[in-house]
């Protein structure tokens, strides 16, 4: 308990020490909200699809919006072993315009109901039937930052095409390239990309696979560009990585967020390195009265525990109010609070590993020299 004692005794020193923990376990926090949110405002649609694989045209470099698939291989791809359905997807980026006269950027994904990409987490108002041309769902984003809800009219406007529409339901599987996203019917999206095309049009941009029960997802996608000429299947994942400047994002944010765990690392440790050396004496006495040096290193390590456990107090309930506070001003922070709990972790272990200083030097006083320094 000696560790824990010298804690209440200087209260003022180990609050300092204390407060930059907070701090630095507020960055963390707000870093992780930051990244998360920008992680899910850029991925969020097609990271929420209900498939396994994205197939696409091979000469799009996995550009959804370049993508174009032809109805023959739409029908190539349905009928690959090991595909248990196959659902075209559209892609499509237009403008909408609600009644109250505001000009909204957003993503439309064009579905057929009942095949992978239609959503499945519904949150108010109903699904929409095959075929159907009058009616669209919108993402959360769209309720929450523009306030539109199921029964809503909207106009969309894409190239020189517009169409009216009535918002039929609210869904919750996110943004795309950091817009909002809206949900039609294949017909509908169509539509409203070829409204001036004449002749042949593609089927879709992309098509979502679901794999067959206990099929390969590798082997399959391989079988799927073997069996389908001009076209490149990925898995869900990858397809969700190959969004326009999402790795360089995610880069930045993990550079950042290393940053943060060597700084925490070098306050903890060069605050314990420096309380150690001003303590050679009074380690000395310890040891020469028995102890060894593994039991002053665990009173070290029960320090810097303690001091991890109040600075998460403070800083993690400040992190939450001011994300709460700005929720209108940083739509995109997003704190999850698994991969906030792991990095708080991981900020403790790195914390420890600074101490490590500290024990080297704790197991160097020689006891017999120590006394001799006690004045």
């Amino acid at each position: 308990m000696l560790g824990i004692n010298e804690l209440r005794r200087k209260k003022v020193q180990f609050g300092l020490i204390t407060a930059m923990v907070a701090l630095v376990v507020y960055l963390l926090l707000m870093l992780n909200g930051l990244g998360n949110g920008l992680h899910q405002a850029m991925i969020g649609s097609v990271a929420g699809l209900n498939g396994d694989l994205v197939v696409y045209d091979e000469d799009a470099n996995l550009s959804v919006q370049r993508s174009e698939v032809d109805a023959a291989a739409l029908a190539a791809v349905a009928r690959t072993e090991g595909v248990a359905a196959a659902g075209p997807l559209g892609h499509l980026t237009l403008t909408l315009l609600p009644e109250d006269g505001r000009r909204i950027d957003a993503t439309l994904w064009g579905y057929e109901p009942g095949l992978p990409g239609e959503p499945d987490t519904l949150r108010e108002g109903n699904p929409l039937a095959p075929g159907d041309v009058e009616h669209v769902l919108v993402d959360r984003s769209l309720a929450e930052e523009y306030g539109l809800r199921a029964g809503d009219a909207l106009t969309l406007r894409a190239g020189g095409a517009e169409r009216r529409v009535t918002v039929r339901g609210v869904v919750s599987e996110g943004k795309y390239a950091a817009l909002p996203t809206v949900y039609a019917t294949l017909t509908l999206w169509d539509a409203l990309k070829h409204a001036n095309v004449t002749g042949e049009r593609p089927a879709a941009s992309v098509v979502l696979v679901r794999a067959a029960e206990g099929a390969d997802v590798g082997a399959l996608a391989r079988r799927i560009d073997g069996a389908v000429p001009g076209t490149q299947t990925v898995s869900r994942d990858a397809a969700a990585l190959a969004v326009g400047g999402v790795r360089e994002q995610d880069s930045v944010v993990y550079g950042m967020l290393g940053f943060t765990y060597l700084v925490g690392t070098l306050i903890v440790g060069v605050f314990f390195y420096v309380l150690t050396l001003q303590k050679i004496g009074q380690i000395g006495v310890v040891k020469a009265v028995g102890a060894s040096t593994w039991y002053v290193f665990r009173e070290l390590v029960k320090q810097v525990l303690a001091v991890m456990l109040l600075g998460t107090a403070v800083g993690a309930p400040l992190a939450a109010l001011t994300v709460q506070a700005l929720r209108r001003q940083m739509p995109l922070f997003d704190i999850d609070p698994g991969s906030a709990v792991v990095g708080v972790l991981l900020l403790a272990a790195t914390a420890l590993l600074g101490t490590l200083f500290s024990a080297r030097q704790i197991a160097r006083v020689d006891p017999i020299i120590a006394l001799g320094q006690v004045q």
